[in-house]
């Protein structure tokens, strides 16, 4: 089955997502998150976690509120985190604005109402420091801002509509319907086409020497040399039914069985060295719908997007050490209405759940948070 780009896509493209890649489904009647200790998780007061912690880079990370930082959204996604706030796009039509990408504080937007950064029909956004970059499906365009005021600028125009993007220190990695393509982040500039694609691609990722993606058409994981590909790309693995995937110092990390004609219990999260395998390894087997995938130096996580038989009211924010999931996942959240997408800093773990109806019984789309450490 071939997978639809993510939703926080323009919104002609989210239709397609919502029939191929998860389905059209209907929220049940709100229910609170619980935590990994079996209480609900609190939507209150801050916690009162101490002093803050330290990212990788040395900046300090602010600490999480444990519950809904903002709500009354239709359908949030493509999720980032920053030292202090969380960004997001809100696809809309409906919920709180129009198509836009949103923030909100780590400790919760006041009233929880998000702050709109800059109304765009947005897809794939990164944050890179200040900087903010998000790909317009429907202009066929890469766009920057700083974060501090918001004022687009074009890095590039494509001639196919963007859905995903990855940036290392000098440029930015484009992923669009047909081809993975290259742009200097200075902008703007005419993209260095890097890779032709049959298929809409599965994501793109980074690390010091290449560019990861997963082409659908051909069924593999497949990495090009940076700058340029030269000498083609290379398969690291064959797979076939992958909704996302991430990469560390030395394995991919893929999430199959996200599609709503996937059976409830077909789902699963392997790896494979980046070297490349003949078969990827099970981390993580007969979990119901895993989805967007997240890492830290430790561990992976994913937002299991739940059960038919429960309208995908039943989802989980779920997370396995690295190499072996031992007697099972870590639950962080459980009761999630349709987790459409997971983030990580070094204290807590986010999610944004997606609302797919309205009125009277139907649960509001939000951005949500938990310690990792209950």
């Amino acid at each position: 089955m071939e997978r639809a780009p993510a939703r926080s896509i323009e919104w002609a493209f989210l239709l397609v997502a919502l029939v191929t890649g998860c389905g059209a489904r209907t929220s049940l009647e709100a229910t609170p998150p619980v935590s990994s200790s079996g209480g609900n998780v609190d939507s209150g007061l801050p916690n009162d976690s101490g002093a803050d912690s330290v990212a990788d880079d040395g900046a300090p990370v602010t600490p999480c509120k444990a519950g809904v930082l903002a709500g009354g959204l239709l359908l949030p996604g493509s999720l980032v985190v920053g030292p202090d706030d969380v960004y997001w796009v809100e696809t809309g039509p409906g919920g709180r604005g129009m198509p836009s990408i949103q923030s909100c504080p780590k400790q919760g937007c006041m009233g929880g109402v998000a702050v709109t950064l800059v109304a765009a029909r947005a897809s794939g956004i990164v944050l890179d420091g200040a900087e903010l970059y998000w790909a317009e499906p429907a202009s066929q365009k890469v766009m920057v801002c700083n974060v501090s005021s918001c004022v687009p600028e074009t890095i590039a125009t494509l001639d196919s509509p963007p859905v995903y993007l990855a940036v290392d220190a000098t440029d930015i990695y484009i992923a669009t319907y047909g081809s993975i393509s290259r742009c200097p982040k200075a902008g703007p500039c005419a993209p260095t086409l890097l890779t032709s694609l049959g298929a809409p691609p599965v994501t793109v990722a980074l690390d010091a020497a290449s560019v990861y993606y997963i082409d659908q058409a051909a069924g593999a994981l497949r990495a090009c040399a940076k700058p340029n590909c030269d000498g083609g790309p290379r398969t690291v693995m064959r797979i076939t039914d992958a909704y996302d995937f991430r990469v560390d110092d030395e394995r991919v990390y893929v999430s199959v069985g996200a599609g709503a004609t996937d059976p409830n219990d077909a789902g699963a999260v392997v790896f494979c060295p980046k070297a490349g395998c003949t078969a990827p390894t099970p981390l993580v087997a007969e979990l119901h719908h895993p989805a967007a995938l997240a890492i830290d130096a430790e561990r992976v996580y994913w937002a299991d997007e739940g059960t038919s038989a429960r309208l995908y009211a039943d989802g989980d924010i779920e997370s396995c050490a690295k190499t072996r999931c031992g007697a099972g996942p870590t639950i962080h959240a459980s009761r999630q209405s349709l987790p459409a997408s997971v983030a990580v800093d070094d204290v807590c773990v986010y999610w944004a759940s997606d609302q797919f109806s309205s009125g009277p019984g139907s649960t509001p789309g939000s951005i949500d948070a938990v310690l990792k450490a209950p």
